[in-house]
């Protein structure tokens, strides 16, 4: 089983994706409508398996298990799920992983990483702040 690592994560869904925020680095990610619905499904205690399973269904022979399976890991690696004990949920019809609108937006799983506003997220808004300028501008060096 898996879950959304809440300690380090700060996630939000934007329509039909996710956005994930790294707390420590600053760095966010971005994910496709098909990898957002893994992603949910995972974090709300379904198997990996159940979660293939329903994009089979939902994507018939477009399906790739392998892509899949690059996704998790990637997903992991970067911290945004953690592996947790327990058996996990089987597949059922309130999975996101079924839902029809995903058929339209194809089988693709995109997870798209930045670190172009990092710093900014890395300034203590309270300490660390130029008086005269205001967030998000650091204080210069005396």
């Amino acid at each position: 089983m898996y879950r959304l690592n809440e300690e380090k994560v700060f996630a939000d869904y934007v329509d039909d994706q996710m956005v994930a925020l790294m707390i420590e680095t600053g760095s966010y990610y971005t994910f496709s409508p098909a990898a957002t619905a893994i992603i949910k499904d995972l974090a709300s205690g379904y198997t990996a398996a159940a979660v293939r399973e329903a994009l089979r269904k939902v994507f018939g022979e477009a399906y790739d298990e392998a892509e899949t399976n690059r996704l998790l890991q990637r997903i992991l690696e970067a911290g945004i799920l953690e592996e947790t004990e327990g058996e996990g949920k089987p597949l059922d019809d309130a999975m996101a992983s079924l839902s029809g609108s995903l058929k339209d937006g194809g089988f693709v799983l995109e997870m798209e990483a930045y670190d172009d506003v990092a710093s900014y997220f890395m300034i203590d808004p309270i300490h660390e702040v130029d008086p005269e300028v205001g967030w998000p501008y650091a204080k210069k060096d005396d």
